[in-house]
């Protein structure tokens, strides 16, 4: 029962003392069409925007954001690395879309993905840490298909050593 407290806390300090070395652009909130002229009132009360970026496009985002969206079930977690590397350990919720075998496995995950994009969730990939190339190469294929998503640069290794596993 003392865990998750634990972790929350570990978590909330871990956060707190973490420094970006780069500065990484927030999420811009989405642009909202003009709608076009109805005959039927629109409800009085417009829902909070969610984070999301244009289509193709990949953004970064660091450690303190990529945990306060995920906790707040606005992304969509994308572990990249091969499938033993995930089956060892991974982040709680991800989906294994190993840049390897890239193809058949966004085939095997497209409506996941679409659905979330449609929930306005943010897709966001993540690697072994920032020497791996893998998590940018996925974006590009996914920036290819039309398809924004954000890089968690720490990965793996960073999310272990904030002892978030």
């Amino acid at each position: 029962m003392k865990r998750p407290l634990l972790r929350s806390t570990l978590a909330s300090l871990v956060l707190a003392s973490c420094q970006s070395v780069e500065e990484v652009a927030p999420v811009p909130p989405p642009v909202r069409p003009k709608p076009a002229a109805k005959t039927t009132p629109e409800p009085a009360v417009d829902p909070a925007p969610t984070p999301t970026v244009k289509r193709g496009t990949i953004t970064q985002m660091p450690l303190d954001q990529f945990f306060v969206m995920r906790s707040e079930g606005k992304t969509l977690v994308v572990d990249v690395r091969r499938s033993v590397m995930f089956a060892l350990g991974h982040i709680d919720g991800a989906i294994n879309l190993p840049l390897s075998s890239f193809e058949s496995s966004f085939t095997k995950h497209r409506n996941q993905i679409d659905e979330a994009i449609a929930q306005g969730k943010v897709v966001v990939l993540y690697c072994d840490g920032e020497d791996c190339p893998d998590a940018h190469n996925t974006a590009k294929a996914f920036a290819e298909r039309g398809y924004s998503t954000s890089i968690y640069r720490g990965g793996w290794a960073e999310w272990k050593q904030a002892g978030m596993e």
